[in-house]
């Protein structure tokens, strides 16, 4: 209809439609609304009139009283449910695989993990760099800038991330692990997993191609590594900070900290100089990419509708790159590490007293029960709160967290009290083995730092 009214008719007789905004329509608003009172105002009485202004006094004396909040419905802590939710898995025999029954629209979520203890420890370094390159570069069957295309007509793309996974019974023990992680409609499953295939074991990271895209991502990766700085400087700290007070610590810095910043940016000027670290760097990525792409070390979970478990399963087992369950180890919780950061901050050292301030504090035990009741509600908020169907199922697959695990915490959190706090802040803030205060920031403030002690 619009061609032929509007479109065609322009076209032959030049005829053009333009629609002006009026500049007076509030005004014409207005004046229409007082017009219409107007003629209220006349048909009322004094008696009507006069009953208007009490009622319009009595609505603005109500509105200016403070609200009582004390008839609200409060939350305490005997709300908070003692089990925990209990989550439904299942492992099929034939596939060894574990399936996260859930309700996902019709939608299969599909997570691999793959360990990467074979991975030599001079290459480490190159993981989370390795991992964004996943998807980006092309096969000997795609060109890198029609994969993104080819995985978007059967799934909803690809991602993996490198993953450090602490023991929290043993600070001495950790592991690393790559997941990769996509979704699709049941039908593509087995489409999406040929790509998978494709993407782990036949991506072409040397040829002149891909290396171009390499070095494209990598100095795109260094820029915005160097950008971030400003706002994720309290994480940085963070991890500097960690270094020597747990074994995984170093591994954390090297991966995500100024460390690899700093690696990273070497890299962006080497390969921006001389071509042949371009090669090399592809050589690596193809190294890294047989070390860790390995059928034998892979574990494989599927978040999908419960009537289509089956359906899921079939098309997964017809494929040939899935045959080991990965074994998690148990216990990892947490991470160890207790950390106080802020950033932004134009006053430095006052903040570092601050924190020393806040053990004092928290060894006194100046705070009150309702404190530490306010506190565990704030804490099961966030334990407790909504969880996509995508994620339903990663803490047991990727960390190793189990129903009883799960349902301990619950329970010790649960019969926390006040004097717990005191004790565990006297033992493990006040009296710590170790502790270390990190600063990244500008030179202004180095002075300062120094005769506070930082080197």
């Amino acid at each position: 209809m619009l061609d032929k009214y509007i479109v065609q008719p322009h076209l032959r007789s030049g005829v053009a439609l333009v629609m002006t905004p009026s500049t007076s329509f509030v005004s014409d608003q207005q004046a229409n609304e007082r017009r219409e009172l107007d003629v209220i105002a006349e048909t009322l009485t004094p008696k009507q009139r006069k009953a208007i202004e009490i009622q319009a006094e009595t609505l603005a004396d109500h509105q200016k009283q403070t609200p009582h909040v004390h008839c609200l419905p409060t939350l305490t802590l005997y709300d908070i449910p003692v089990d925990q939710p209990r989550l439904d898995v299942e492992y099929r025999a034939a596939s060894d695989i574990q399936f996260i029954p859930q309700t996902t629209n019709e939608l299969t979520y599909i997570r691999m993990k793959f360990d990467i203890s074979a991975v030599p420890e001079d290459l480490r370094w190159f993981i989370p760099l390795f991992s964004a390159m996943l998807g980006q570069l092309g096969t000997s069957k795609y060109k890198f800038d029609e994969i993104g295309t080819v995985l978007q007509t059967v799934s909803g793309g690809v991602s993996c991330s490198h993953l450090i996974l602490p023991d929290t019974h043993d600070t001495s023990c950790y592991s690393e692990a790559l997941v990769v992680e996509t979704l699709c409609l049941p039908h593509h499953v087995s489409n999406t997993l040929t790509i998978l295939e494709q993407l782990f074991a036949d991506t072409q990271y040397t040829t002149p191609p891909n290396l171009a895209q390499i070095k494209s991502l990598v100095l795109s990766a260094s820029a915005a590594a160097n950008a971030s700085i400003a706002s994720t400087g309290h994480s940085l700290a963070a991890y500097r900070a960690s270094m020597g007070l747990t074994s995984y610590a170093p591994a954390v810095e090297s991966a995500r900290g100024m460390t690899s910043i700093a690696a990273l940016q070497q890299w962006a000027d080497a390969i921006e100089a001389d071509p042949a670290a371009l090669d090399a760097l592809g050589a690596i990525f193809r190294r890294l990419a047989a070390l860790t792409f390995r059928r034998d070390q892979m574990g494989l979970s599927v978040v999908t509708e419960p009537h289509l478990v089956t359906q899921v399963d079939a098309e997964l087992a017809k494929m040939t790159w899935q045959h080991h369950k990965q074994d998690d180890l148990a216990g990892r919780l947490g991470e160890g590490v207790f950390t106080m950061s802020s950033y932004f901050d134009p006053h430095t050292c006052q903040t570092l007293d601050a924190y020393a301030d806040a053990v004092e504090f928290a060894v006194g035990g100046h705070f009150t029960d309702e404190d530490v009741h306010q506190a565990l509600l704030a804490t099961f908020s966030s334990i407790d709160a909504p969880q996509a169907p995508s994620a339903k199922g990663k803490g047991l697959f990727t960390r190793g967290f189990t129903h009883d695990m799960l349902q301990a915490r619950r329970s010790q959190l649960l019969g926390v009290t006040k004097a717990d706090l005191v004790r565990v802040a006297t033992d493990h803030l006040a009296n710590a083995a170790k502790s270390h205060a990190v600063v990244v920031g500008k030179e202004e403030s180095r002075q300062e730092l120094v005769h506070r002690g930082f080197q």
